[in-house]
């Protein structure tokens, strides 16, 4: 299973003075393999939350990959 990561992009549009952040989870893989929060995925999201704490964001939109948003905790690790 590979490690989930929140990957955080600015989306600027040049006739707007509107920043907003796309969080984006994903775990590297196809879209057959479920995305799950592990040890890794957590401290992922952390220093994203970091990145969108010191930020001046309009908003913020969280997305998956296609067909799995979250399949949820990871029980093994937990």
């Amino acid at each position: 299973m590979s490690d989930t990561e929140f990957k955080l992009t600015r989306l600027a549009r040049p006739d707007a003075a509107v920043e907003v952040a796309l969080v984006t989870i994903d775990n590297g893989a196809d879209h057959t393999h479920p995305t799950f929060f592990g040890r890794a995925a957590l401290q992922s999201l952390e220093r994203v939350l970091t990145q969108l704490e010191a930020g001046d964001w309009t908003a913020l939109v969280i997305t998956g990959k296609p067909y799995f948003f979250s399949a949820g905790a990871d029980l093994d690790e937990f």
